[in-house]
């Protein structure tokens, strides 16, 4: 599971770069003479390193990603598609057919959110569905509308997990996000905080790039378990 611990100083890392190659993923910066790459293929790596360039092989996070669709063919096609992308930075992945729920410590959940915030195709809100599924990091991968959003903030429920929701995909953008966000995190062990706020909010203004999201963070910073 999730390492939780308090806010702490973190180091500031802008991404200036995003290139999308052949079977290739490179994420570059230079803020504090560091820099960050993550190659996504055959003989994938990360490098790491201030001053000079750090290489290592890339090693997974050690905890379950899911995917889980609740609205059938309708996001099958994005559901299969983040799922090849993001779960290449895990240990281990877990996504059953559409319908089911996997229970996983992060889970990409494609489903509705209806106009009282609730989710449609279950019974309950975001946080209920956590608890029933373990999760402690959930992201609503499928687009919703902001006034639906806002009401899924408000829905009577305790807390159990820290929720991202989507209100634009950005086509391949919301993948790249989220294999960007996590690689920060592994490689340079900041927090989920962070990491989204360091890769989100380059600059004054949101980079083109990236999709519309909303960070709800309802339980605490987060960190990926070492080793």
């Amino acid at each position: 599971m999730f390492l939780l611990r308090a806010n702490r100083s973190e180091p500031v890392v802008n991404f200036s770069q995003l290139f999308s190659l052949v079977g290739t993923r490179e994420i570059s910066e230079r803020c504090h003479s560091y820099r960050l790459r993550y190659h996504d293929g055959n003989g994938a790596q990360m490098t790491f390193g201030k001053r000079e360039e750090l290489q290592k092989p890339l090693e997974k996070v050690g905890l379950t990603v899911g995917f889980g669709n609740l609205m059938g063919d309708v996001a099958a096609s994005l559901a299969m598609a983040d799922c090849e992308k993001i779960s290449s930075l895990f240990a281990r992945v877990n996504a059953p057919k559409a319908g089911n729920v996997p229970r996983t410590p992060i889970l990409f959940l494609y489903a509705q959110l209806a106009s009282d915030g609730l989710l449609q195709g279950f019974s309950g809100g975001v946080q209920k569905l956590a608890r029933a599924t373990e999760t402690k990091l959930l992201v609503l991968a499928a687009e919703n509308l902001d006034q639906n959003i806002i009401k899924a903030g408000s829905v009577a429920e305790k807390p159990y997990a820290n929720i991202i929701f989507t209100n634009n995909r950005n086509g391949a953008g919301f993948a790249d996000f989220f294999v960007t966000m996590f690689g920060y995190m592994m490689f340079s062990g900041v927090g989920i905080g962070a990491a989204y706020n360091n890769v989100a909010w380059e600059g004054a203004e949101p980079k083109p790039w990236l999709p519309g999201t909303i960070f709800h963070m309802a339980i605490g910073d987060m960190t990926f378990p070492k080793g």
